[in-house]
């Protein structure tokens, strides 16, 4: 897989640091805490990886993290938090217009 450009590679360490501020925010858990609040729905190592900003995770993975790793309301999560998710998702994978 090539590397990414560096505005992708950007926008992805942006959003890992705005995770790691959350993180921060709500008393830096371990990573094997926050995947048991997760339910397990993301390993220590996958969070591991969206801390760190080597990818960007799913959004299963981040709201999980969020709601359940994180404490933070629903509300904040889909406001504010999905539409920061989708613009790098934007960049990382870009929708075909089918043109």
């Amino acid at each position: 897989m090539p590397s990414p450009s560096p505005e992708v590679a950007s926008a992805i360490a942006d959003f890992a640091y705005e995770l790691r501020r959350a993180r921060r925010d709500a008393g830096e858990l371990s990573l094997r805490d926050l995947a048991r609040r997760m339910e397990h729905k993301g390993s220590p190592s996958t969070l591991q990886r969206a801390f760190k900003g080597a990818v960007l995770p799913s959004w299963r993975i981040v709201e999980a993290l969020l709601s359940n790793g994180l404490d933070i309301p629903r509300d904040v999560i889909i406001r504010d938090w999905r539409p920061r998710w989708v613009a790098v998702k934007d960049l990382v994978a870009p929708l075909d217009q089918g043109k």
